[in-house]
């Protein structure tokens, strides 16, 4: 995500740019273990961390853990992006919190509102490059995979 926001930012010099990072969610880098279980043959999640940690099977320090140390790589991420994009105003926030237990909420459930699922950062400042970034280049067109596995893959359809 951060190559291609530079090499985007910098080839067609854009108005404005979304680069959706998918961290910090599960499965935690650092922490595999803690990213729950997919059933292979229907491609659907068997057991979530949030799960895990509602039945008590995760101790929540490590899920929190897990969440901060996610959390981390993609503030490093941001951080390179920041250095190496020239914009005058960034926003940095994210599309929803977790629960961690606050009156029986685990996760993001979209039947819930509770400030601990929409209360998020938001976090204004601007970007300068520095040009110390060289971005990998990929090429989109070698990809067999369709839109519709992608977004299967992310989570997004079943």
């Amino acid at each position: 995500v951060t190559d291609r926001t530079i090499a985007v930012s910098r080839n067609r010099n854009p108005d404005h740019v979304v680069a959706h990072y998918m961290q910090p969610h599960f499965p935690s880098v650092k922490y595999p273990e803690l990213g729950g279980k997919v059933n292979p043959e229907q491609n659907i999640w068997i057991n979530s961390v949030w799960s895990s940690l509602r039945e008590g099977e995760l101790d929540h320090e490590a899920v929190y853990n897990g969440y901060k140390s996610n959390l981390t790589v993609v503030l490093r991420e941001v951080e390179l992006l920041l250095a190496n994009t020239d914009f005058e105003d960034v926003v940095i926030t994210a599309d929803h919190g977790n629960g961690f237990g606050e009156e029986g909420i685990y996760g993001h459930p979209n039947e819930r509102i509770h400030p601990c699922l929409r209360k998020v950062p938001w976090i204004t400042t601007s970007a300068s490059d520095t040009n110390k970034h060289s971005p990998d280049s990929y090429n989109r067109d070698s990809d067999d995979i369709s839109i519709n596995d992608r977004l299967s893959a992310l989570g997004y359809i079943n």
